[in-house]
């Protein structure tokens, strides 16, 4: 997957940004069965919150994802993640 990463400053407090991925997915078929390749398209967003004080971060983010494959694999098929993390910075 690649693509890109926009975001914006609303306050000190509150970072939001969205990002915009194109890519590739491969699903393994059960024994036997053959795996299947389709093309995949993710766009998401979340927001940066820094802890008060402190040095590290909150992230949430929320993406929907577009599996493409053939109909003779089923047609599309939608997912969606929701992660939470935690930024630390490196310097």
């Amino acid at each position: 997957m690649g693509g890109g990463r926009g975001s914006w400053e609303m306050s000190q407090a509150v970072k939001p940004f969205l990002t915009i991925e194109i890519g590739g997915i491969t699903e393994g078929g059960d024994e036997g069965e053959d795996s299947a390749s389709a093309f995949l398209f993710d766009i998401g967003g979340g927001v940066k919150i820094p802890l008060s004080g402190q040095k590290i971060g909150i992230v949430l983010k929320l993406d929907y994802l577009r599996a493409f494959y053939g109909d003779d694999n089923g047609g599309g098929q939608n997912i969606f993640r929701l992660g939470i993390g935690a930024t630390i910075p490196l310097k």
